[in-house]
C-alpha cells in the first residue's frame, strides 16, 4: 500500500489492471532467451513458454515474438502480487532499501535500519533471490505468496500453468548431465552426496 515513489499507493493502483513497465525494461523475452541459453536448453523452446502466458491470461505486452510486439487483447488476469517474506536473521545479507528502477537508497543498506526510520513505511526494496533461501522449503528462511486480481484465475489455474511449465521442461531436464547443465548455468554449485546410513545394529 506504499507508494513506492511512483505518486500514490501502488498496490492500489495497479493491483487489478496489473503495472505495466515502461520502455526501459525493453524486451522481456530476451531475459528468457538468456536464461535458456546459460542453462543450454533449446532456445525453440521460448515460443511455447510465452504462449503458456498467453493461455493463462497473463499480461504479455513486454514479450515480443520474432522481433514483433505480440498479440495486444486484454489479459484476463493482468495483477498479479508476489508476496515475499524472508527470515529477519537473513534480511539484511539479501535486500537493500531502493530507488525506483533499483538503484541503492540512501542509507538504504542494511535494510533492517533503512525500514526502521520509514514512517510511515514507504519507498521499494530489492531482493537477491538466492538460491539458498528459496530452494530449501523446509530452512524457513523464505516463504513465496501468490495472489491474482482476477476472479478467473484461482489456485487451480496457478497449477494449471505451472504444470502446462513443467510438462515444456522436463523433458529438457530429464538426464542428470542436462540437470547439471542447467544447475551450473544459474550458478549453482552441484550438490553434495549425503552420506550413507549406518547399518542398524
Amino acid at each position: 500500500f506504499a507508494s513506492g515513489g511512483y505518486n500514490g499507493p501502488f498496490m492500489m493502483r495497479h493491483f487489478l489492471q496489473g503495472w505495466r513497465a515502461d520502455d526501459d525494461v525493453g524486451d522481456m523475452t530476451l531475459l528468457i532467451k538468456d536464461l535458456f541459453r546459460a542453462c543450454k536448453i533449446d532456445e525453440d523452446l521460448v515460443e511455447p513458454v510465452l504462449q503458456v502466458g498467453d493461455k493463462w491470461g497473463l499480461e504479455m505486452s513486454r514479450y515480443s515474438r520474432r522481433g514483433r510486439q505480440r498479440s495486444t487483447s486484454i489479459p484476463l488476469a493482468p495483477g498479479h502480487v508476489l508476496q515475499i517474506f524472508i527470515h529477519y536473521s537473513v534480511v539484511d545479507s539479501a535486500a537493500y532499501g531502493a530507488l525506483p528502477l533499483g538503484r541503492l537508497a540512501p542509507h538504504g543498506f542494511p535494510v533492517s535500519a533503512w525500514l526502521a526510520r520509514q514512517l510511515p513505511l514507504d519507498g521499494q526494496a530489492r531482493l537477491l533471490a538466492h538460491p539458498d533461501l528459496f530452494l530449501d522449503p523446509g530452512s524457513g528462511l523464505a516463504r513465496v505468496f501468490t495472489h491474482c486480481s482476477s476472479p478467473l484465475y484461482s489456485p487451480a489455474q496457478r497449477r494449471g500453468l505451472l504444470r502446462e511449465l513443467d510438462d515444456l521442461l522436463a523433458p529438457h531436464l530429464s538426464t542428470r548431465s542436462a540437470r547439471s547443465n542447467a544447475r551450473t548455468g544459474l550458478g549453482l554449485s552441484t550438490p553434495r552426496p549425503r552420506p550413507a546410513e549406518a547399518p542398524a545394529v
